[in-house]
């Protein structure tokens, strides 16, 4: 990765303090807090260095914008189709392994399930 600079470690220390998952707008309006004069552009520049390095998950937008996560562990995604909430599942490291001794050369993977969350759910009702 290039230099690392003071707005990449910012974006990091947002991403890695929390679990919403936030989009680069919503990420943007955070770090401008720490630096006023940042841009909607630094921030994606960032986030795809930061993807690039291994450093972050992006979270495609399949019925949403993209979401962002700072947690690389090994865990699944929850995605809303109709708020684009998303959340984190743990999963059994056991599953990790078999995928990665597949006949293929895994060198990593992402594991996202979609569907309708409670809170949407209950609004149907």
């Amino acid at each position: 990765m290039k230099n690392y600079s003071r707005q990449r470690a910012a974006i990091l220390k947002v991403l890695r303090g929390t679990t919403t998952h936030p989009s680069a707008a919503e990420l943007y309006n955070e770090v401008k807090k720490e630096i006023p004069n940042i841009s909607l552009g630094t921030i994606y520049r960032n986030l795809d260095e930061l993807e690039k390095a291994g450093q972050i998950i992006k979270i495609a937008g399949k019925f949403q914008m993209d979401r962002y996560d700072g947690d690389i562990s090994v865990h699944a995604h929850f995605i809303c189709a109709e708020c684009g909430k998303v959340e984190d599942y743990v999963i059994d490291p056991k599953l990790a392994i078999d995928i990665m001794r597949g006949r293929n050369k895994a060198t990593g993977f992402i594991l996202n399930y979609f569907g309708i969350c409670d809170n949407c759910r209950k609004g149907r009702q």
